[in-house]
């Protein structure tokens, strides 16, 4: 994992609301914004966010403990195979094919790596139900919220850092290219320089 991740991890501060974050890099302090966010990896930014759903109120870690919400059975009832009734399992092994498929996908990009899979968790739920019945969410908190997490649990939760390719990806969009684009000043880039 390069370096910077591992820097970004231990300086990294979000703002209660997430409206932006505060990290160390390249030994200067950094601000980025929710849409700064958005726009360096390409997506729009939307009111509807997962983790307040799934956790309403819950302050980080979010975890089943603090009281998660799962999603109405008649919404959720698109990602398992039927019939589906309010008390019906909501595990892996009754996930449609297609749900299967993306919940596997999950799991190796959006999800950081949490528990054995042997139970769909409140907020893949969710996941699961925003992206089958394409509605929009907010994927710049979603992200946000994981890297919130793995701060709050720590190491005693024993993740690796998530989000290590697509920190690596924002911080290069977001900050080396920007600088690269800047105008350069002073003597060293100067055309009159003696």
């Amino acid at each position: 994992m390069p370096r910077w991740v591992r820097i970004f991890n231990a300086t990294v501060w979000i703002e209660p609301n997430r409206d932006y974050i505060k990290f160390m890099f390249r030994g200067r302090p950094h601000i980025l914004f929710r849409a700064e966010i958005a726009d360096a990896l390409g997506v729009d930014l939307n009111d509807t966010r997962l983790h307040e759903l799934a956790y309403p109120g819950a302050i980080p870690p979010r975890h089943a403990p603090c009281g998660s919400v799962l999603p109405p059975f008649e919404r959720v009832s698109i990602c398992y195979r039927q019939p589906f009734l309010p008390e019906s399992s909501r595990a892996p092994t009754k996930l449609t094919t297609e749900a299967r498929v993306v919940h596997n996908a999950l799991r190796r990009s959006l999800l950081p790596r949490m528990g054995g899979g042997e139970a769909v968790t409140s907020i893949q739920q969710w996941l699961l139900l925003h992206i089958l019945s394409h509605t929009p969410f907010d994927i710049v908190d979603f992200l946000l919220c994981g890297v919130e997490e793995s701060i709050a649990d720590g190491v005693k939760a024993g993740r690796q850092q998530p989000y290590a390719h697509i920190i690596s990806y924002l911080l290069d969009r977001a900050i080396v290219q920007h600088l690269q684009n800047l105008p350069r000043h002073g003597p060293a880039y100067s055309a009159t320089c003696y």
